[in-house]
This record gives C-alpha cells, sequence and structure tokens, in this order.
C-alpha cells in the first residue's frame, strides 16, 4: 500500500486504528477523539512521575565516584525508540570528581534513564556550569577555573606583588655588568638563589616571575628554586614568550611582534608540572610619528589573546602585558589615547578568544610622557591619567593590575604607585606592582658578586619590597625606605 494510501485511511483524529475499524467499533469520532486525549494524559502524567522519582534519587557521594559530564546532540528519527546517541556528535568531555567543590558549586545535572542500546543507560540531559555564565568556551579552563581564580586573587592580594626575575641570559649579563660579574651560570645561579631564599621576603611578594632556566635551577644544596619560593611564601611563575620579533609587513621599520605561541600549549603543561601557577608574555607598543600602526596594535594584542587562552587551558594564570614604551617626546595626552586604544581592542579579542577574566592579570605601563619629552608631570597627574585609562577600557572581572616599572627610579616607581592607590576609583581591580629592575638594582649594588653581601642584599631587596608594599595600599611616606638607585635604569627599545 502507498504512502498516500495508507495516510487516507487513518482516522480523521490521527489515531492509530484505520477508518474501517473506528466504523465497525460503531464508535463515534467526537467519543473517540476524548478517549484518545485521556489515554494520552495518563501516559504524560505516568511519564513525569517516573521522571520525578528518578530527580529525588540520591547521588553517590563516594570520593572515588567520577562524574562524566557529557554534552551530545542527540539524533531524532521517526519513533521515539528509535533514537541514538553518536559519540561522533559528542561535544564535551569532562570528568570531575562527584563530592569536589568544583562539581557541587558549578554543576547541576537532569539525569534521565533511557534504554539507548545499553542498559541502565544514564546520560546528562542538561548541564548547567556557572562557567557559562562567565563566557568561558568549553575546553581546559573548566578543569582549572577554581585554581585559576585562586591563584590570580592571592597575587593581587593587598599589600603583595610580584618580583619579575624573568631576564634572558643576556639580559642578566648586562645587570651583572653593571656591578663588575661575569655572566656565568654559578653567578646568575648565586644571585637568584639570594633572592629566593630571603626571610620574609612573602609579606610583601605574591609571585616572582622566573626564566626557563631559573624553574629548573637548585640552590647549591639542592633545593629547587620553586621549593625555596614556596617555603617563604611566593607563587612561582614562568616567561613564556620567545621574545620580539620585526614585524613582517609593517609600515613602520621599528614595529615588532611578540613570537612563542608555536608549541606553548605543550611548554606551558611541562611548566605546570614543574611547579609553576602563572605566566607572562610581554607585547609591545612604541609611540611614534605615524604609530602605532593599526596592523602592529591588532598583532601584538591577538598574541596576547592567543597566548592567555592557551595557557589557561594547562592551568596557568596569565599575566598580560601590553607594554606602551617610554621610548619617544609624546604628551601624557597621547600616551592615554594610545593605551585606550590598545586595551580595548585587547580586551575585545580576548572576549573573542574565550579567555577567563576572573582568572587573570593585567601588567599595563603608568599612563606618562615620553622619556624624551619635556612635560613635566605630577605623581598626581599621572595617577589621574592611568587611573582614567583603566576604567574606560578594564572589564570590572580582572582581579588585579600589576603595574611594570619601564626604567624608572625605585623610588619614583614607588612614589607614582602610591599616587594611584591615593585616589577614588570606580573600578575595583587591585592597583599593585610587577616590578624587575625598580626591586632589584639596590639588591644589585649590595650584593657585588660577594658571599659576605647576601644579608646586606637581602635588606636592600626586603626595604624596596616593602616600600612598594606600603604604596599599593597608599600609605607610603616618600624617603622613608632606603635606596641607591638615583638615575634609573631607562633604556631605549628595551629587550627582556
Amino acid at each position: 500500500m502507498s504512502r498516500s494510501a495508507r495516510t487516507a485511511s487513518r482516522c480523521p483524529d490521527r489515531c492509530t486504528v484505520d477508518d474501517a475499524r473506528c466504523r465497525s467499533a460503531g464508535r463515534p469520532a467526537r467519543t473517540h477523539a476524548r478517549t484518545k486525549n485521556a489515554m494520552r494524559a495518563a501516559s504524560a502524567t505516568h511519564r513525569r512521575r517516573r521522571r520525578d522519582g528518578r530527580r529525588r534519587r540520591a547521588m553517590p557521594a563516594t570520593s572515588d565516584v567520577v562524574c562524566v559530564l557529557v554534552l551530545w546532540c542527540v539524533r531524532g528519527t521517526k519513533t521515539r525508540s528509535e533514537r541514538e546517541l553518536r559519540p561522533g556528535n559528542m561535544e564535551a568531555f569532562v570528568q570531575i570528581p562527584v563530592n569536589s567543590s568544583f562539581f557541587q558549586q558549578n554543576v547541576k545535572l537532569n539525569l534521565r534513564q533511557k534504554s539507548l542500546g545499553a542498559p541502565r543507560a544514564r546520560v546528562a540531559r542538561s548541564v548547567t556550569l556557572r562557567m557559562r555564565s562567565w563566557g568561558v568556551r568549553p575546553g581546559g579552563v573548566e578543569k582549572f577555573a577554581d585554581e585559576l581564580v585562586e591563584t590570580a586573587n592571592k597575587i593581587a592580594s593587598p599589600g603583595r606583588g610580584i618580583l619579575a626575575v624573568d631576564e634572558s641570559t643576556k639580559t642578566i649579563g648586562k645587570r651583572l655588568a653593571t656591578i663588575g660579574v661575569e655572566n656565568t651560570e654559578t653567578h646568575r645561579r648565586g644571585y637568584r638563589e639570594l633572592l629566593f631564599t630571603c626571610q620574609g621576603l612573602g609579606e610583601y611578594i605574591s609571585g616572582a616571575i622566573l626564566y626557563e632556566e631559573t624553574l629548573y635551577q637548585s640552590t647549591r644544596d639542592g633545593r629547587p628554586f620553586v621549593d625555596c619560593l614556596r617555603n617563604i611564601g611566593v607563587i612561582p611563575g614562568i616567561k613564556v614568550d620567545k621574545g620580539l620579533a620585526p614585524l613582517p609587513g609593517a609600515a613602520l621599520a621599528h614595529e615588532t611582534w611578540c613570537t612563542g605561541l608555536d608549541g606553548l600549549s605543550e611548554r606551558a603543561a611541562a611548566y605546570y608540572a614543574q611547579g609553576a601557577r602563572f605566566a607572562k608574555w610581554r607585547a609591545v607598543i612604541q609611540i611614534a610619528p605615524g604609530g602605532p600602526t593599526r596592523q602592529a596594535i591588532f598583532e601584538n594584542c591577538y598574541g596576547l589573546a592567543r597566548y592567555a587562552r592557551t595557557v589557561q587551558d594547562q592551568g596557568l594564570v596569565p599575566i598580560i602585558e601590553p607594554e606602551v614604551l617610554l621610548d619617544g617626546d609624546h604628551t601624557i595626552e597621547r600616551c592615554a589615547e594610545v593605551q585606550e586604544e590598545v586595551y580595548s581592542i585587547l580586551y575585545n579579542l580576548c572576549q573573542q578568544q574565550g579567555v577567563f577574566l576572573e582568572g587573570s592579570l593585567l601588567k599595563p605601563s603608568m599612563t606618562l610622557p615620553g622619556a624624551d619629552s619635556k612635560q613635566q608631570v605630577k605623581p598626581d597627574v599621572i595617577a589621574e591619567m592611568t587611573v582614567r585609562t583603566l576604567e574606560r577600557t578594564i572589564p570590572a572581572a580582572v582581579p588585579g593590575i600589576m603595574f611594570l616599572s619601564g626604567g624608572m627610579t625605585e623610588e619614583e616607581a614607588t612614589i607614582n604607585l602610591n599616587a594611584l592607590n591615593s585616589r577614588p576609583r570606580k573600578g575595583p581591580w587591585a592597583l599593585s606592582f610587577s616590578y624587575g629592575r625598580a626591586l632589584q638594582q639596590s639588591c644589585l649594588k649590595s650584593w657585588m658578586g660577594k658571599d659576605e653581601n647576601v644579608r646586606a642584599a637581602q635588606e636592600a631587596l626586603l626595604a624596596r619590597a616593602r616600600a612598594n608594599s606600603k604604596a599599593s595600599l597608599g600609605k607610603y611616606v616618600p624617603g622613608s625606605e632606603p635606596t641607591l638607585d638615583v638615575t634609573g635604569t631607562f633604556e631605549a627599545g628595551y629587550k627582556y
């Protein structure tokens, strides 16, 4: 019988009994319709009761139970019994212990038991994750979400900042040369050992950015540096970019982009296994006649966004560093204009790449006139312009903004940070520091490469860390802590 013939023989009320059998039973059409509707209602009630009963069943709470969240696409066919689950249509697969805080706080399941080719199969029909409301896309971030937030908030905790010790082998050689010390592995390790074994440093420093060599180094007696940092309350971090390179096709010859995305995911996983819990990537924007070009801004911001999402998938909090260099004679107003454009593009790209902002930090430069500018500005003006720029562009979800020193003297960097935290602001983020040269200059000059000077060098480091800790709370009194840095360390076209 053809399909059209079968359709014609059906009851006008669309029942499963053909029209001839309805008439032979002497069943009026109206009565038959009422009977059919009553059967439908009874069936729906039965299905609802069975579903509600399953919802009330307690889920096991033993520590070894793992909840497998599978977001499936179910292919619908003619009848309900013919539906199939296709593993090829799986969108995400996450294993989470049922009794973990992540599961209890973030996951809500509505389980329905069906016969899907396997007896007593349980399928997650609906999954609600808190990260969905945060805008996090499926990937590795789900596994580390709680840890990323916790690490970012610890680093940006009140009164603490970051010690940047991520100079490359070539750059640390320049630092050692200023005190007449040869650039050898022994001297590099000896200097960093005095930093990482400084008792009391964790009271003012929450994190330390390391170079790859340093992450795998140990003290003379064999203690890994990452363990030394943890023992004094400092979280180890790692510089993951591979440095600056000329930007292909750039309209201006001096414009660069940051390299290192190739193999970043694998390296980030290895750094996490070694003990690092956050990462840093530095991109550089330079103000010059005709620049920065839109191409340079976009390429550097895109690299920052891709880096941030990549390391988050491996458990590292990304420190995003779009440094606008002090090179040039531009005014503070021009600096603010460029920074607003850069930060706006940056966070738009971060949103596109699915960066988890609550588990990230920003490391910008302060809003300053160029190093060759004749414009004289006071710390209050610097603070006003910097805060205004941040309020216009930085999302409130970012927990902390850790400023770089950019070649300012130790005291100048501290005073400007204090001014930032002495004025009211709309933004909820912590304003703190991630200083390298502005924390280490007095320390280096006190050490001079001699073992007998280690304690004096550590005292100099503690003095500047304490000064910036007070400044991050708006409580620093200029000149209250000693410094041996009176000239600053500005270097045109600075590269790590």
